[in-house]
């Protein structure tokens, strides 16, 4: 499968694809924001948003393809500016190693979490969308940006900048996840593998799930790394 169906679709890639799939190849963290991201960025006075089991199933699949990839689970973490209660339950439910909240600084609050879980730059891939994610996005491997029509402004600076990989056709909750991770797989070249053994509920797809059901995920402020 190609990936220029992506951008047949409208998403935009601002890295060349060779380059893009060594880089990809090579991830084996996976970083989330939350706002934007999962959401269009509209909350409830508690803070609580939403999120899509769209783009649940395309990290899952994203995370199956990686774990073929390397014969182990990818890491997965959400950096997130405010305290989210449902990208709590969210990575609770989807069993992230982790989700840091109040992470006003991201590439400190990174650093840090890199030091505790022996994260390496060039093997993270940063799922971001505004302008509190861009200081993380100018030192990790591999960047996704969700796309947002309402700021082409900051658009045309994180692309002049080369501060993203791929900008998404989809915004965040409207399946700009989901794109971005569906994506990944094939630059993976794992689209139909990860595809067929999840259909059949293969065997590897079966210890997959089982390490990814045993996966405690951790919650802390970002003050308290």
């Amino acid at each position: 499968m190609s990936p220029f169906l992506y951008e047949d679709n409208g998403g935009r890639f601002l890295t060349d694809i060779v380059q893009f799939q060594e880089k990809a190849a090579q991830i084996d963290t996976l970083v989330f924001d939350w706002d934007g991201v999962f959401h269009n960025g509209t909350k409830n006075a508690d803070g609580s948003s939403t999120f899509s089991e769209v783009d649940s199933m395309g990290i899952n699949m994203l995370r199956f393809g990686l774990y073929l990839l390397h014969g182990s689970m990818p890491k997965t973490f959400i950096l997130t500016g405010e305290t989210n209660p449902s990208a709590q339950a969210f990575a609770e439910r989807e069993h992230f190693d982790g989700v840091i909240f109040q992470a006003k600084n991201k590439r400190d609050v990174f650093e840090k979490l890199s030091q505790h879980h022996a994260i390496a730059l060039d093997k993270t891939a940063f799922f971001f969308d505004d302008i509190l994610d861009l200081n993380l996005a100018e030192i990790v491997a591999v960047r996704f940006l969700m796309s947002r029509r309402s700021s082409p402004g900051l658009t045309q600076y994180i692309t002049e900048q080369r501060l993203a990989d791929y900008i998404s056709a989809n915004p965040g909750g409207e399946g700009g996840v989901r794109e971005c991770c569906e994506l990944f797989v094939v630059l993976l070249n794992a689209f139909t593998t990860t595809t067929e053994q999840r259909i059949a509920l293969s065997p590897d797809y079966q210890k997959y799930w089982a390490l990814r059901q045993a996966q405690t995920t951790f919650f802390t402020k970002a003050t308290d790394l």
